[in-house]
């Protein structure tokens, strides 16, 4: 992608014919056929027509969005219904049915209002898609509070439950400048300890993960309620509580715990969240992209154990795939814990596999093994080339688990294992309990 957005920058000399190909090539990166597609339209090339149909046609939902708007230009009626057949292809990847929802929102035309609309009316029936419901819903701004249990304080926000993107979701949860999730909330070793610890958060349903977002008062983690102490000699102390009983309030304040006797407490208001409801800072496609993060984080088998397939293609680090054994020939054992099965590879490593029809997931626990200390590993994961996973560098001790929907008519995924940064000393890296999810 950089390549040919720096190719253009600097006026270099390239046929319209090789942008074309570029434009249309479904193994290249997306965001390499968007820049290709943009210097076609730019040059107002005679090859932007044909470019336009096969990035509709694509599988990247940035990618149909960026062809839709220089559709649009072209021709409105056409590009409305090319977003209604993008979304009604029983093929479509879910990403890109909710991109023609949204390039149905942006179009004016006949052919896109009454989409829309038949989609609002499904809506309101109950009959519509979940994983659709926001898009459609900020789509043609339309309410949806008009649903079964609208009593319910959360049923205006049902079409947060289902649609998200976890890879999304993970980055929203990492880098939000304004949520900062991860300063509060310690995710596989890594983050603060203020809020509470979500690694397996996912074991909740969906609801609890949604109430926890945008209403997160009403139902508190215990040890992590925050409360003023008005004391019988009138100074307050404020802090979380820890502990309590009949006759003593343990608070942390300030990093460090003070306990109190009830004797010694004149009033104590209900305590809250340190956190703020999610939905004053996060966007509803933000929202829903966490709550399919979180809800991906749960111990979950594979179906179909990675070492029961064998690869397309295998280039490991001294040329090791070793089946249920880790690079070094002992029990795979990663982050304190031992594994059954999985892979054991060094560094550099990449294994492609074939995805197996009807799964619905790839998991693994992943981490540099517990023999070689000393060690730096990261963790990659692709699918049909686009990267949708990445660990952050993992030393010695860390453990991360890989969880990575898989998306309708996907073909081929990925394993990937670089040096971390640090060379290839002691890179012996575990993909532990790894596979397919039914």
């Amino acid at each position: 992608a950089d390549a040919v957005e720096l190719a253009r920058r600097e006026h270099f000399t390239l046929p319209s014919e090789q942008l074309l190909a570029w434009a249309s090539d479904a193994a290249l990166d997306p965001q390499a056929r968007i820049f290709a597609l943009r210097w076609l339209d730019a040059r107002r090339a005679i090859e932007t027509t044909p470019a336009i149909a096969a990035a509709l046609a694509s599988r990247s939902d940035t990618l149909f969005e960026v062809a839709f708007a220089l559709a649009a230009v072209r021709d409105a009626a056409g590009a409305a219904t090319a977003a209604t057949h993008a979304y009604a292809a029983p093929a479509t990847p879910l990403a890109v049915r909710q991109a023609a929802v949204r390039a149905a929102g942006h179009s004016r035309t006949p052919e896109a209002l009454a989409f829309l609309a038949a989609r609002v009316a499904e809506l309101r029936r109950g009959t519509l898609d979940s994983s659709v419901a926001l898009d459609v819903a900020l789509a043609a701004r339309a309410s949806v509070t008009a649903r079964p249990h609208a009593r319910d304080p959360l049923a205006a926000d049902w079409p947060l439950l289902r649609g998200g993107d976890a890879a999304r979701g993970q980055k929203v949860f990492e880098a939000h400048p304004a949520a900062q999730c991860v300063r509060c909330h310690t995710i596989d070793g890594t983050g603060g300890t203020t809020g509470p610890e979500l690694s397996m958060i996912g074991a909740h349903d969906r609801r609890y993960l949604l109430e926890a977002l945008v209403a997160p008062n009403a139902r508190l983690a215990p040890g992590f309620e925050t409360t003023t102490l008005t004391l019988a000699d009138a100074s307050v102390v404020t802090g979380t509580v820890q502990a309590e009983d009949a006759t003593q309030i343990v608070l942390k304040v300030d990093e460090k715990p003070r306990t109190f006797s009830r004797a010694q407490v004149r009033e104590r208001p209900r305590g809250g969240s340190a956190m703020p409801p999610m939905r004053d800072v996060l966007s509803p496609t933000e929202l829903r992209d966490v709550i399919e993060y979180l809800a991906s984080r749960r111990e979950q088998e594979p179906d179909v154990p990675i070492g029961a397939l064998a690869p397309l293609a295998a280039t490991t680090g001294a040329g090791i795939v070793a089946h249920d054994r880790s690079a070094e020939g002992a029990a795979l054992h990663t982050g304190g814990r031992a594994f059954m099965t999985g892979l054991g590879v060094r560094a550099p490593s990449r294994l492609v596999y074939a995805i197996p029809p009807n799964v619905r997931a790839f998991v693994a626990r992943v981490g540099l093994d517990d023999a070689s200390p000393g060690g730096l590993v990261g963790f990659e994961v692709r699918i049909d080339g686009r990267t949708v996973w990445k660990s952050q560098p993992l030393k010695f001790g860390k453990l991360a688990r890989a969880y990575v929907s898989i998306p309708a008519g996907a073909e081929r995924i990925e394993l990937l294992v670089d040096d971390g940064g640090n060379g290839i000393a002691n890179d012996v890296a575990d993909w532990a309990a790894a596979g397919f999810v039914r």
